[in-house]
């Protein structure tokens, strides 16, 4: 693969990263059981469907006051990819300098294993909800396919950034 090509791939999946970050992940619809006909004829918005985005559901968290599982998420499913976007960035631009990105790209190798820990939360929040009572829906929406595409995507990302040293500069 060649550089420009490489960039362009690398630009794609930050803007499906962010992208996913904000769009619609999860649709709620609540379900009372028996009496739900009785709870949305007596308040209407209690029934409403919610969509949720993973930053949304992130201050949801805070803001409830479950900031352990918010810091988890916020860690693993933003921070770690940020930070290994950042990586991936600077070891591209140190290939364009003809400059070896190997120091760089080795802090990924040994942190890599977690870079699909924020898909397995957002799986385990989604089979949290599904198993509510009183018929409570979750229905995946297209946020989490652009999430989960830049998370794939970033898994490559480093290793194609050294094939591709390899092939111009050994």
């Amino acid at each position: 693969m060649n550089l420009v090509a490489l960039s362009f791939l690398l630009l794609f999946s930050n803007v499906l990263f962010a992208v996913g970050l904000f769009a619609p992940c999860m649709v709620i619809s609540p379900g009372f059981g028996e009496l739900s006909s009785l709870l949305v004829m007596l308040k209407p918005e209690i029934g409403a469907s919610k969509s949720l985005s993973i930053f949304g559901g992130i201050i949801e968290l805070f803001s409830s006051g479950s900031y352990f599982v918010g810091s988890i998420i916020l860690l693993f499913s933003v921070v770690f990819p940020i930070w290994k976007f950042s990586v991936c960035w600077s070891s591209l631009s140190l290939v364009y300098l003809a400059k070896s990105p190997e120091s760089y790209l080795s802090s990924i190798d040994k942190l890599g294993k977690y870079s699909m820990i924020d898909i397995f939360v957002i799986a385990l929040l989604l089979l949290a909800i599904k198993g509510l009572p009183g018929g409570t829906s979750v229905h995946l929406s297209w946020g989490v396919l652009a999430f989960a595409l830049s998370i794939i995507l970033s898994l490559g990302l480093p290793s194609w950034i050294k094939k591709t040293w390899n092939k111009v500069y050994t």
